[in-house]
């Protein structure tokens, strides 16, 4: 199942999404035969991962829900950190970045109380992505440094390195090459690292769009040049377009509008062949002014265009994306009034059971009382009044479970604990309490009579 779920992923990831449909499928059919929890929460989450990369997303969160219900039947950790973890990618997906942060903390407060650090410092620096993503820089500092604090207590350097990055990749994201530079600069073990990794040309990079910033162009166009063949051969698509902008920004600086028109429309293409309307959006925007700038105007009114063209599209497409908030709101809504509603009925369910006991209690004292004034052997008395009182104490100790549960959490200890109390009172009270009154309605009719006689007596 493991293999199925693995493979499916796999596929997936290298865009063959029927290869990893059909996987999924194979998972779907061993998980419908089974009642393993685990099989059936890996199942649902595969579908899940498929429908989110076919862009199926309301599907993609129907499957993920499924696996968090069944993982919290379970109530088994590793089935709920995957649920959680898919929730959190889900809802980073649509944007809903608070709603993605709270599974991350799930994540975080469990892996933190079970005492698995490597996957707390994981929570922690991915939280701080969430915080980047969502324009909140300032909590995402604090969470990148409160990983490296943590990695720090357990004295492994290594651990340091992901959220050292992430705190350089936030500058780099929000165009505070400086201070990202400096920052980089201040940790040279990430420095060696990168060196040591081949991406030397990634430092140069950096350091020239540091020096375009400070307008030491020299210096900028030397490390630009510098680093330009390496980056050819060895970066993504992603790293070329922060390459091919950052180099046309320098050259808008230096007024050389030929150049930078050269870099952008490079950077343009790369939107194309990505399929990124956001790339698309930015760079023909910078296209029109650039070339407004070099006096081409009739160039400038086409990108104009274009420009206008893929914000209309990003435009529908962000109405559809707040479609699909508002169909995820209401299938959680529906998923939450379903859930009241069976609340609601096991509530009045066993509502309708404790009047039920509290009715048949009633009716066994009425019972016993009565038992008192007519000829009974004391036998069958003591006989009724012992269950009468087994059921009136294991009522009592009944109704005290719940709040017992709610004022300990569920804490095992306190739960023994709170309850050897309750035994050492109410055993104690239940002996004393059935042997008078049984002794008394077992004796009252001999004492009755002697009474009577006495009185005839007299």
């Amino acid at each position: 199942m493991r293999a199925y779920s693995e493979l499916s992923t796999a596929w997936i990831y290298k865009g063959n999404r029927q290869k990893g449909l059909e996987y999924c499928n194979q998972e779907l059919s061993i998980a419908g035969a089974s009642q393993n929890d685990t099989t059936r929460a890996m199942a649902y989450a595969s579908m899940g991962d498929y429908y989110l990369s076919a862009d199926e997303k309301l599907l993609a969160f129907r499957n993920f829900l499924e696996a968090l219900q069944v993982a919290e039947k379970s109530n088994k950790e590793s089935l709920l950190s995957d649920a959680w973890e898919h929730l959190s990618r889900f809802y980073s997906s649509i944007g809903e970045y608070g709603k993605a942060i709270d599974y991350r903390m799930m994540m975080y407060r469990q892996d933190s109380k079970a005492g698995r650090p490597l996957d707390v410092i994981r929570d922690m620096y991915s939280t701080g992505d969430l915080f980047t993503r969502s324009k909140q820089p300032d909590l995402a500092l604090k969470m990148y440094e409160k990983a490296i604090l943590f990695a720090d207590s357990m004295h492994y350097d290594l651990l340091k390195v992901d959220p050292y990055f992430r705190i350089f990749n936030m500058y780099f994201n929000l165009h505070q090459y400086s201070k990202g530079y400096s920052y980089l600069m201040t940790h040279q073990s990430i420095v060696i690292f990168l060196q040591n990794m081949g991406y030397q040309y990634f430092l140069d990079q950096l350091y020239a769009m540091s020096m375009t910033e400070l307008k030491k162009f020299d210096s900028a166009g030397y490390y630009f040049r510098r680093a330009e063949p390496d980056m050819d051969r060895k970066s993504n698509p992603e790293q070329h377009y922060n390459f091919y902008t950052a180099v046309g920004d320098y050259n808008i600086r230096k007024k050389d509008y030929p150049q930078a028109i050269a870099s952008y429309l490079k950077a343009y293409r790369i939107g194309e062949e990505i399929k990124d309307l956001e790339v698309q959006e930015t760079c023909a925007q910078m296209l029109d002014s650039v070339y407004s700038m070099a006096g081409d105007y009739r160039s400038a009114h086409l990108y104009n265009i274009r420009y206008h063209s893929v914000k209309d599209s990003l435009r529908d497409m962000s109405r559809d994306a707040d479609l699909l908030k508002m169909e995820v709101e209401n299938d959680n809504q529906r998923r939450e009034r379903l859930a009241r509603e069976e609340e609601e009925r096991v509530e009045h369910r066993h509502n309708l059971q404790y009047l039920g006991f509290t009715i048949g209690l009633v009716a066994l004292f009425v019972v016993l009382v009565m038992l008192g004034w007519f000829a009974v052997p004391a036998g069958f008395i003591r006989a009724l009044g012992f269950v009468s009182f087994i059921f009136l104490f294991e009522f009592i100790i009944l109704l005290a479970d719940k709040s017992i549960q709610r004022w300990t959490h569920d804490e095992p200890w306190m739960v023994l604990m709170i309850k050897i109390g309750l035994a050492a009172v109410l055993v104690p009270l239940h002996h004393w309490l059935e042997h008078k009154v049984i002794h008394y309605l077992s004796h009252r009719k001999r004492v009755v009579t002697e009474k009577k006689i006495q009185s005839e007596a007299s």
